[in-house]
């Protein structure tokens, strides 16, 4: 690696050229040569260094323009010491400040453009193209392509900051069959509005991934934040979306693949993804906290897949559904998710038309649904080692489905005369097993009409408030006034906190020790005092 290492240093050349530098042929540190000069110098893989702090004049700005597109040409690093570039007096002449194209391993380097109503970047057919430590703040961008646009190769935005940027019908990124990598990016109160849909993030047919990046109150009136058309692949690790204003976070219009990694999605408002048939999204470690999606699902999944299989958490989530994938066949596979405090006019989750939900070890917790938690049709339920806890209406509702349910608890969930039951079952093959229902009901836990199973179900109350007449005689193995009996506080603390019981063990030790040793010494003391009161001459008996 070191051989490799040497032999890119010793290959490159580092050359300093300034705006008004000299016509000469050295272009180093202390005599920086002119932007002309320069770029008939530089070779591929070489470093421009341009000294100075501000570029904003008309004639400054075509000089910096021809620097930029005829050294990138060239695969050359250009870089700054953060210089503002200000594009306010740049004249439009249509396409953008910088294009690169057909080239390998361009890279721009610690800039700040501010100003601009064009695209600033346009980067084509270009291999490992790579802007890092850059700025883009202030910028009115009005139709066009973007305001930084990927195309037809592999590009990176590393340690970026993209911030209060206007973007009027066109986008703030774009990406057309290119693989971007977004690293350590800041894309911060950036506004867009359009006559259509285009979103502030743009891609078709491409492959992006986030890594620690960070996209917080952004916002458009009628466009989603990001939108992907035909085939996209996306994935986030440890990445934030927060208090952002959109119809939709995410939207895919075609065939898209979603990865959510350590991901914090709090605070948003509108629906946070969208997606058309046959997607498939998968969350892993995540937190979905306090998000807002008025009158649409937090997450619409019509005809595709959707997994959880590390814990994710959704939290005092409020909107229509959380959850929704009614219309086509679906699958939902969630293990070790928790659904906490929600507030939604519906359910929970929602599926139809033949989808299966495949549930285990999931919570749901005080949830607050107007139809249920959980809410199939004609659609297949396996629930496992999962609890529902005081949710507001029944827990489960199922109409012409089956539902297998083993392992689980039902514990205290409340709703009005028509759904004040843990599961509701409307002409569906219902089958409830090794399972604890706690709470009163006045019409039973259990309500089904249709093919039921159960068997051997804990009640902790009497049998008529646990089921009904009509199916408690099919219960098979059922126990009823079941309770947990409570230890004594002593006891209680004492066996079941080992600290506690190593300190009483301690205790007990000393105070025994302590016994033991007074009463020696007492015996001694007496028996001295006996010797010393004995006669003379009965000393030496």
């Amino acid at each position: 690696m070191l051989i490799h290492l040497f032999s890119f240093f010793a290959a490159c050349s580092d050359y300093y050229t300034a705006l008004n530098g000299a016509d000469n042929d050295f272009c180093h540190l202390l005599q920086p040569c002119s932007f002309e000069r320069v770029v008939k110098k530089v070779r591929p893989k070489d470093i421009i260094f341009i000294k100075g702090d501000y570029i904003g004049e008309p004639d400054d700005l075509e000089k910096a323009r021809v620097l930029f597109n005829s050294a990138l040409a060239q695969g050359v690093i250009v870089a700054s010491d953060n210089m503002t570039i200000n594009g306010t007096k740049l004249q439009n002449v249509g396409f953008s400040f910088i294009v690169v194209q057909s080239t390998e391993e361009p890279r721009i380097h610690s800039f700040h453009f501010t100003g601009f109503s064009c695209s600033i970047a346009c980067f084509r057919t270009v291999e490992k193209g790579v802007i890092s430590n850059s700025y883009f703040t202030h910028n009115h961008v009005k139709g066009g392509i973007g305001l930084l646009s990927f195309g037809v190769g592999k590009c990176k935005l590393d340690e970026c900051v993209l911030v209060e940027n206007t973007v009027l019908n066109s986008s703030l990124i774009s990406m057309f069959s290119t693989h971007l990598y977004l690293n350590m990016t800041l894309i911060e109160r950036n506004f867009v509005k359009s006559n259509s849909r285009q979103a502030l993030l743009f891609a078709i047919n491409s492959v992006c991934e986030y890594t620690n990046t960070t996209i917080r109150f952004n916002s458009s009136p009628h466009s989603p934040l990001h939108q992907f058309e035909f085939r996209s692949c996306f994935g986030f690790w440890n990445c934030t979306f927060e208090f952002n204003k959109h119809p939709e976070t995410m939207l895919c219009d075609g065939t898209c693949e979603f990865n959510f990694t350590n991901t914090t999605i709090s605070n948003n408002m509108g629906s946070f993804l969208t997606t058309s048939v046959h997607s498939v999204v998968s969350f892993n470690e995540s937190s979905i906290i306090n998000n807002f999606s008025g009158d649409r699902p937090l997450f619409y999944l019509p005809g595709s897949e959707f997994y959880i299989l590390h814990p994710c958490f959704f939290i005092e989530n409020h909107g229509t559904s959380i959850l929704d994938t009614r219309g086509m066949k679906s699958l939902i596979n969630l293990t070790n998710a928790q659904f906490i405090g929600n507030n939604v006019d519906e359910f929970v989750i929602g599926v139809d038309e033949s989808s299966k939900v495949v549930l285990n070890n999931c919570k749901f917790k005080e949830n607050f649904a107007l139809k249920s938690s959980i809410y199939s049709k004609k659609s297949y339920l396996e629930i496992q080692n999962s609890s529902f806890r005081r949710n507001k209406v029944a827990a489960i509702k199922m109409k012409k489905g089956k539902a297998h349910i083993f392992d689980s608890k039902f514990m205290n969930n409340i709703g009005s005369n028509d759904d004040s039951y843990s599961i509701l079952s409307h002409g569906s093959t219902l089958s409830v097993s090794n399972s604890y229902f706690q709470g009163s009901s006045p019409y039973g836990h259990i309500n089904a009409t249709g093919k039921v199973s159960l068997f051997q179900l804990s009640f902790s109350g009497m049998k008529k408030y646990s089921l009904r007449g009509s199916i408690r005689s099919s219960c098979i193995l059922c126990s009823y006034n079941v309770g947990k009996v409570k230890k004594p506080k002593f006891y209680f603390y004492f066996v079941h906190n080992l600290t506690g019981l190593m300190i009483m063990f301690t205790l007990v030790s000393i105070i025994l020790l302590f016994l033991f040793y007074s009463f020696d010494y007492l015996v001694k003391r007496k028996c001295r005092m006996n010797y010393q009161n004995l006669p003379n001459d009965k000393l030496f008996v």
